[in-house]
């Protein structure tokens, strides 16, 4: 995994091509959040540790969200998006995932069917109230531990940026993944989503 520990909070890099096209004029770079110290082989990260990033690399904050959510480094010679994946400081779903009225679609991805850029988008929901209140049911939602024993799907937030946030989806429980510590024995953390919004998801499916 492409992680990076910065002022307490564990990022990843995204999942499955999340960070492609990420626009150069969207990463703030006048000044860096923080900066990589050492690199370790290690998902156990201490502050100032990365697995892939070199000792010194800047990350930045990005136009549009909070840097506790989302921080951008450079990586093969483009720009990619590092998200939470663990805040120990966070009390609500909006503080691991800041994309609160910034989702243009919603697709889900089925891990069953991989083509040559990863899975297959199978399914979409569009229409900005239908989106919206989806995304609105989630940010809402409890945090609570879920299971994120074997999902098979992906849901992955379209932003209004052009760029993806991608998140692990359970189609039969509802279970959106949010979070882990990798130091705790249940260390899985996220959402349900209530009924008639997993409803709405399940809908969009073909079959």
């Amino acid at each position: 995994m492409d992680s990076a520990r910065i002022d307490g909070i564990l990022y990843d890099r995204g999942a499955y091509g999340q960070d492609r096209d990420v626009p150069a004029g969207a990463v703030d770079r006048r000044s860096a959040v923080g900066r990589v110290e050492s690199r370790v082989a290690s998902y156990d990260l201490r502050e100032g540790e990365a697995t892939y990033l070199k000792p010194g690399a800047p990350l930045y904050a990005v136009e549009g969200y909070d840097p506790s959510f989302r921080l951008a480094a450079r990586r093969d010679g483009g720009w990619a998006l590092y998200e939470v994946a663990h805040n120990p400081g966070a009390e609500k779903a909006s503080e691991l995932l800041d994309v609160g009225g910034k989702v243009e679609s919603i697709g889900v991805e089925d891990t069953f069917e991989v083509g040559n850029t990863g899975p297959e988008e199978v399914a979409t929901v569009r229409g900005q109230e239908k989106v919206g209140n989806i995304v609105d049911a989630t940010l809402d939602a409890p945090l609570g531990q879920i299971s994120r024993g074997s999902f098979r799907y992906l849901v992955v937030f379209h932003l209004e940026d052009g760029t993806r946030s991608i998140r692990w989806y359970e189609l039969r429980s509802g279970e959106l993944y949010l979070s882990e510590n990798p130091s705790e024995r249940d260390p899985y953390t996220g959402v349900v989503l209530p009924g008639a919004h997993r409803e709405a998801i399940r809908r969009a499916l073909p079959g």
